[in-house]
C-alpha cells in the first residue's frame, strides 16, 4: 500500500514537473517573442530616426524615373537602331549637362535649407528659376551646333534646338521641385506624383512608337512630362503666408551656391552626359553601346541608392558627428548590399537582359559588364558626396567633383579614342573607383561646426 501511495506521488511530481517544463518553454518563447519584437521595434525606430525609411519612400520617383527611361531608349532602339538610340541620348545627355550648368548648385541648396527651416516660403524658387530658363535658351542652340549638328539632318536644328530647351527647362523645374518637397519633409507625396506620372508617359511612348515616330518627338513628349511634374509639384507645396525678406532670397543667389554647383556639373559629366564627351572621339555606333551599357549601370545605382534617398536632410538636421557618421555607415550597407543584389543577374546574365530590354543583340558583352561593376562605386561614393553636401562641406563637395570631372574626361576621351566602347567602359569604371575614394578622404577631413541648436552653420 505504502509502495503503492509512493508511486502514485512520484506520478503526481512527475506531471507538476512537466507542466512546469511547459509553463517554462511557454514563457520563454513568450519572452523570446517579445524581445524579438522589441529589437525588431527598435531597429526601425533607428531606420526612421536616421532616414532610411524616408529614403525608401522615395522609390516610386526612382522607379518611375528609370521606367520612362529605359522605356524611351528600347523603343528608340527598336524603330531606329543603335544609332539612333545615340541619337536619343546625346540630345538628353546634352539637355542635362546644360540643367547642371545652368542650376549651378540650386537644387541641393534648396533642399539643404529648407530641410532646416532656414527658408520655407516657396516663392523663393520661382526668380531663380526664371533666370535658369534664360540661360537655358542660348545654351540649347549652342549644344545642339556641338553634338548633333553632324548626326541632323538638315532643316531639323531648330526643332532639335527646342527640343533640347524644352527637356532642359522641364528637367530643371522639375528637379528643383522635387528637392524643394523633400526638404519640407513630404517625401511619399512628392515621390508618389514624381513615379507616377513618369511610369504614366510610358503610355506615350507606347503611341509614339506605334505612330513610328521621329527620335526628336520622343524627346519632346518626355519634356512635357517635366513640366507638368513640375507644375503639380510645386502646387503641392502650401503657400506659407509669410513672405520672406530679401535676406532669406540671397541664400539662394549664385555667390552662395555656386559651389555646390561644380558637383552637379561634374556629377553629369561622370554619370548622365558621358555620352556627350564620348561623341566627341567616337562614331555613332560606339555611342549607342557605351549609352546603352552606361544608362543600365545608371539605372542599377539609382535603385540601389532609394534607401539613402533622405540622406541630405537628415545629416543636414544631424546633431553631432556621430549621428552624421551612424547615417552616412547604414546608408552605405543598405545600398552596397542592394546594389549588389540587383547587379548580379545583370553581371552573369547580361546577353539575355539586353535583349529582353532593349530588344538587340550585342556582340561583346564585356563593356555592359565593367559599366555594371562600376556601378557599385559609384553608388558608395553618391552616399559619401550626399553627406558632405549635407554637412554643409561646399569646398570639399567643389573639390571631389572637379578632380573626378577633370580624371572622368581625359579617361573618357582616351578610352573611347583607342579602343571605343570597351576603353570608354574601362575608363568608367577607374572613374567611379576614384570618385569614391576621393569622398572617402574627403568625408575623414572636419566640416561645418555644429551649433547648440542642431543647425550646421552657413559657410560664409
Amino acid at each position: 500500500m505504502a509502495l503503492h501511495h509512493g508511486s502514485r506521488v512520484a506520478e503526481q511530481l512527475k506531471i507538476r514537473g512537466d507542466a512546469c517544463s511547459f509553463v517554462c518553454i511557454g514563457r520563454w518563447l513568450l519572452m523570446r517573442h517579445l524581445g524579438y519584437n522589441r529589437r525588431l521595434r527598435q531597429g526601425w525606430q533607428r531606420l526612421v530616426a536616421i532616414g532610411i525609411v524616408d529614403g525608401i519612400s522615395t522609390v516610386t520617383a526612382s522607379l518611375g524615373s528609370k521606367v520612362q527611361t529605359l522605356a524611351l531608349l528600347a523603343f528608340v532602339t527598336r524603330a531606329h537602331g543603335v544609332d539612333g538610340v545615340g541619337e536619343a541620348i546625346l540630345a538628353i545627355s546634352a539637355a542635362l549637362l546644360l540643367v547642371a550648368i545652368a542650376d549651378m548648385g540650386l537644387s541641393p541648396q534648396v533642399m539643404r535649407l529648407f530641410a532646416q527651416q532656414v527658408l520655407w516660403d516657396r516663392r523663393l524658387i520661382v526668380r531663380p528659376l526664371l533666370w535658369r530658363a534664360a540661360i537655358l535658351a542660348p545654351l540649347s542652340l549652342a549644344a545642339t551646333a556641338i553634338s548633333l549638328d553632324g548626326g541632323i539632318q538638315s532643316g531639323q536644328y531648330l526643332i532639335w534646338s527646342c527640343a533640347i530647351f524644352l527637356y532642359a527647362i522641364g528637367y530643371q523645374s522639375s528637379m528643383t521641385t522635387t528637392q524643394l518637397a523633400y526638404g519640407v519633409g513630404r517625401f511619399k507625396q512628392a515621390a508618389a506624383l514624381n513615379g507616377s506620372l513618369r511610369a504614366a508617359s510610358v503610355v506615350l511612348l507606347v503611341v509614339l512608337a506605334v505612330l513610328e515616330a521621329g527620335v526628336v518627338d520622343f524627346v519632346i513628349a518626355l519634356s512635357v512630362i517635366e513640366i507638368l511634374i513640375a507644375g503639380f509639384q510645386y502646387g503641392m507645396i502650401p503657400r506659407s503666408a509669410d513672405k520672406q525678406e530679401a535676406a532669406a532670397r540671397a541664400t539662394l543667389r549664385l555667390a552662395k551656391v555656386w559651389k555646390y554647383g561644380t558637383g552637379s556639373i561634374a556629377n553629369t559629366v561622370m554619370n548622365r552626359s558621358d555620352a556627350v564627351v564620348v561623341s566627341l572621339v567616337a562614331s555613332a555606333g560606339v555611342i549607342g553601346v557605351y549609352g546603352l551599357a552606361s544608362q543600365v549601370e545608371n539605372a542599377l545605382t539609382t535603385a540601389a541608392l532609394i534607401p539613402a534617398g533622405a540622406v541630405i536632410a537628415y545629416t543636414a538636421k544631424a546633431t553631432t558627428r556621430a549621428e552624421e557618421r551612424e547615417i552616412g555607415r547604414i546608408s552605405a550597407r543598405f545600398v552596397g548590399v542592394g546594389y549588389c543584389l540587383l547587379a548580379t543577374p545583370f553581371l552573369f546574365f547580361t546577353e539575355f537582359f539586353v535583349l529582353l530590354i532593349f530588344g538587340t543583340r550585342i556582340s561583346d558583352p564585356l563593356p555592359f559588364q565593367i559599366c555594371i561593376i562600376a556601378g557599385l562605386f559609384s553608388c558608395l561614393g553618391g552616399v559619401g558626396m550626399q553627406q558632405l553636401t549635407g554637412r554643409g562641406s561646399a569646398s570639399e563637395v567643389a573639390k571631389v567633383w572637379s578632380f573626378t570631372a577633370v580624371f572622368a574626361v581625359v579617361g573618357l576621351l582616351i578610352g573611347a579614342g583607342l579602343w571605343g566602347a570597351l576603353g570608354a567602359s574601362v575608363a568608367a569604371l577607374a572613374r567611379d573607383v576614384f570618385f569614391w575614394g576621393a569622398t572617402k578622404i574627403a568625408s575623414k577631413r572636419p566640416g561645418p561646426v555644429l551649433e547648440a541648436s542642431g543647425k550646421i552653420m552657413e559657410l560664409k
